[in-house]
């Protein structure tokens, strides 16, 4: 399976290839048929290529929108420092 993917991968634009390497790959996102045992184990939903772990971090102190941003007051001590 990893030359057809890694085949596939260099083909692809680099946005779409930026994309998935931080998303992920499943196996029904590929855009062939898996054969072999490996395809049957994952499944559909299977996981080719994980997502990026910590790509995207669910405890920031702000999110921005637009041109607007909030700061959340953080619980703990040693974080509250953050949001100032």
């Amino acid at each position: 399976m990893a030359p057809d993917v890694r085949a596939w991968l260099q083909e692809i634009l680099a946005a779409e290839l930026s994309s998935f390497m931080i998303g992920r790959i499943t196996i029904g996102e590929l855009p062939f048929d898996i054969q072999g045992m490996m395809g049957s184990f994952l499944g559909h939903d299977g996981f080719v290529l994980p997502q990026l772990p910590n790509y995207l971090f669910t405890r920031d102190s702000s999110a921005w929108i637009y041109g607007g941003v909030v700061l959340s007051h953080m619980h703990w001590t040693a974080r509250k420092l953050e949001t100032l």
